[in-house]
């Protein structure tokens, strides 16, 4: 990520969004907005505030620097999917105890599932391995409500982050950089091949020539 690119920290955006009360939290922001890039939209502006409205029921222009912020986030997210060295994480407090961040997580999931579904392409479109990796992440959005949380411990929690951060890499690399690099090099074939094209019809005699 450049240095010129600051990425919202998680108590930043909390601290913004402290007016609107529990209404909404920077982890399911995060969230939805991975789960859009995932599904190949990256919004910003007017379009990021009709999503906040739409998913959230939040007006994001109600709080001074709240679409500024949403911005860098949203720019933020996508640099660190297109980096490779991994950098991507869910957006998590670091504050909290073992079982609220549990919950966190399963609700991080929650909306990061409810923003890829809204963009992504057609299911049938998907192949099994991603559609694998989605019900994965759908099975981990009721973690809160399905498992023990007296019985797991910390080292299997941080496995299932490091999982969910290469789920979100995968589909982001499946369904976003692989069309767009394939997008590209057809664009250069064609470009080369228009190139050829000139080239031979300098080379051609004029008409008159010809006979």
């Amino acid at each position: 990520m450049s240095e010129e690119l600051h990425m919202p920290t998680f108590d930043e955006l909390d601290q913004v969004l402290a007016q609107y009360g529990d209404k909404v939290s920077p982890v399911e922001i995060h969230a939805i907005l991975v789960g859009f890039q995932c599904g190949g939209s990256t919004v910003f502006g007017e379009s990021l505030a009709c999503s906040m409205q739409d998913a959230f029921g939040l007006d994001v222009y109600m709080a001074p620097g709240l679409p500024s912020l949403l911005d860098q986030l949203s720019a933020g997210i996508e640099a660190s999917l297109q980096q490779d060295d991994f950098t991507f994480m869910p957006m998590l407090p670091d504050d909290e105890d073992f079982e609220e961040q549990v919950i966190l997580l399963s609700r991080w999931c929650e909306s990061f599932v409810n923003g890829f579904a809204s963009t992504c392409p057609e299911e049938e479109n998907l192949s099994e391995d991603i559609e694998g990796v989605v019900d994965d992440l759908m099975t981990f959005s009721r973690m809160r409500e399905e498992v023990d949380l007296s019985e797991q411990d910390e080292g299997s929690f941080v496995e299932l982050v490091e999982y969910i951060k290469v789920a979100v890499l995968m589909l982001y690399t499946e369904l976003v950089l692989v069309p767009f690099r394939d997008a590209e090099r057809e664009a250069e074939k064609a470009a080369q091949e228009a190139e050829k094209n000139v080239a031979a019809e300098k080379r051609m005699p004029p008409s008159g020539e010809l006979h």
